[in-house]
């Protein structure tokens, strides 16, 4: 029996050919793969959780809004955004001020919770909709405001962990 094993990009990490006693040592082998690369992981994988979240949550958030406001103003994109602003200042405010924000924490709610909930992308195709449209005053103020707001948010949510 052939036992091969391979790393996450596909690069053999080890070969084990005949008895049980040299697969369990490629087992041995394999337990002993390098941390940081096992660590890279778990990183990703906390990402991916608070991403799955964040966009479970923005896709909520944009029904509830669709259901609340009927107009051009492009609500469901503004509120994730300045929820997301105010919460990315928050979380950094508190990791500033108390050093207690762990790389996990940090990869759970910041890149993947607030990347999740937020969105640029959306942010920047409700802009083109809007020019295309030529709906000038509400594309000054949903550009404005967001931006305006936006800082002001992030602002806000450090000054409430500074405490």
């Amino acid at each position: 029996m052939i036992l091969e094993i391979y790393d996450y990009v596909g690069k053999k990490y080890a070969t084990s050919k005949g008895d049980v006693r040299r697969q369990c040592e490629c087992v041995a082998l394999i337990l002993s793969y390098p941390p940081e690369k096992s660590v890279m992981l778990k990183m990703m994988l906390l990402a991916g959780v608070g991403g799955f979240v964040g966009t479970c949550l923005r896709y909520l958030t944009g029904k509830l809004c669709h259901l609340l406001v009927v107009g051009s103003f492009p609500l469901a994109t503004f509120v994730v955004n300045i929820i997301g602003s105010f919460i990315i200042g928050l979380l950094f405010g508190v990791a500033e001020r108390t050093h207690t924000v762990t790389p996990a924490v940090s990869a759970l709610l910041i890149t993947g919770f607030c990347g999740g909930f937020t969105t640029f992308s959306s942010f920047a195709n409700d802009i083109f909709l809007l020019l295309q449209n030529r709906n000038w005053m509400t594309l000054i103020f949903y550009a404005g405001l967001t931006l305006i707001l936006g800082v002001v948010l992030v602002w806000a949510g450090r000054a409430v962990a500074r405490g």
